[in-house]
C-alpha cells in the first residue's frame, strides 16, 4: 500500500504532488519570493511572519462555492467555518537518513526533475522506509503533526508551526508554533476553498495575499514571533530546501538542544 493509503485512506495517492510549503509568496510586504517555495507546485510565505504555502502540482484543488467563479479563478477567500486545531509536532530524530528525505522529495514531488510515480510508489511501499515516512508526513487534523502536512488536493504543506515549536522546545497551545500553524492553515484552507483548479500562480498568490490581510488577519496579527531570526531554519528559500530542513529537524538529526536564552515559552526569546 502506498503512503497515501496508509495515512489518508486514499486522499493522497502515490506519485503525490507537494502542496503547501513555506517559501516565497509576496504577501503584504512582509513576505518575499515567488513561486519556487511551494510544494508540488509553488509556495508562498517566507520571512516576516508568514510561512510559505504550496499547492498540488500546478493547480489548487478547491471548491469556490460560488457558481460565478470559473475554472482557474478564485473567489474572495473567507475563514468562515475555520477552527484552529493545534497539532503539536511528533519528532522522531534518527527515523530518516538524509538520503531517505532527499529520495522522497526527488521521486514523489512533481516539480522534481527525478519525479517518477512508479519509483515513488516503490519507495513508499518499501518497509525499510516506513518509519521515516511515518515521521515525515501527517494528515491535517491529526492529533500530532509531522514535518509535512498532507492537505486536500494531494497537497504538501511544510509544517512551519511544528518546526518553530521544536526549535523552541515549546509545544504548548499558546506557543509561537501554535500561532504560526493556526495562521498558515487558515490561509491555505481559505484559498483551497476559494480557488477552482487548475489555478496559475497569479490568482493563487492574489488569493494568499487576500487571505492573509483580510480573512485570516486576526491569526497573523497574533503570530508576532514567526519572523524572528531564530526560526530561519524553518523558512527556507525554496520548497525543496524547506522539505529537507523540516525533514531534518523532525526526523533526521533533530532540533538543536534548547538552552537558556535560545528559546522560551510562547516565543519569548529573540
Amino acid at each position: 500500500m502506498c503512503l497515501g493509503g496508509l495515512l489518508l485512506a486514499g486522499l493522497v495517492q502515490c506519485g503525490k504532488s507537494s502542496s503547501d510549503s513555506p517559501s516565497s509568496d509576496a504577501t503584504a510586504g512582509t513576505e518575499t519570493g515567488g513561486a519556487a517555495a511551494m510544494g508540488g507546485a509553488r509556495a508562498s510565505g517566507g520571512a516576516g511572519g508568514a510561512p510559505v504555502i504550496g499547492r498540488a502540482g500546478s493547480a489548487v484543488i478547491g471548491d469556490a462555492g460560488d457558481a460565478s467563479v470559473g475554472v482557474g479563478q478564485c473567489s474572495t477567500p473567507t475563514s468562515a467555518g475555520y477552527k484552529p486545531q493545534w497539532m503539536p509536532p511528533k519528532a522522531a530524530p534518527g527515523a530518516c537518513t538524509q538520503q531517505q528525505i532527499e529520495q522522497e522529495y526527488s521521486l514523489c514531488e512533481r516539480d522534481s526533475l527525478d519525479y517518477s510515480p512508479a519509483k515513488c510508489r516503490a519507495f513508499d511501499e518499501d518497509a525499510a522506509n516506513g518509519a521515516c515516512l511515518g515521521c515525515l508526513f501527517s494528515a491535517n487534523g491529526d492529533a500530532s503533526s509531522g514535518a509535512i502536512l498532507l492537505m486536500p488536493g494531494n497537497g504538501w504543506l511544510p509544517n512551519y508551526g511544528g518546526c518553530e515549536a521544536l526549535l523552541d522546545g515549546d509545544s504548548s497551545p499558546t506557543s509561537c508554533g501554535a500561532r504560526t500553524q493556526a495562521a498558515v492553515l487558515c490561509r491555505d484552507l481559505a484559498c483551497r476553498k476559494a480557488c477552482v483548479a487548475p489555478v496559475s500562480d497569479a490568482p493563487w498568490q492574489s488569493c494568499l495575499v487576500a487571505a492573509r490581510v483580510v480573512a485570516c488577519f486576526d491569526y497573523f496579527d497574533q503570530d508576532t514571533c514567526a519572523g524572528l531570526p531564530r526560526y530561519a531554519r524553518c523558512n527556507q528559500a525554496s520548497f525543496h530546501d524547506n522539505f529537507m530542513a523540516m525533514g531534518d529537524v523532525f526526523c533526521g538529526f533533530g532540533p538543536p538542544s534548547v538552552s537558556n536564552g535560545e528559546a522560551g515559552a510562547g516565543g519569548a526569546a529573540p
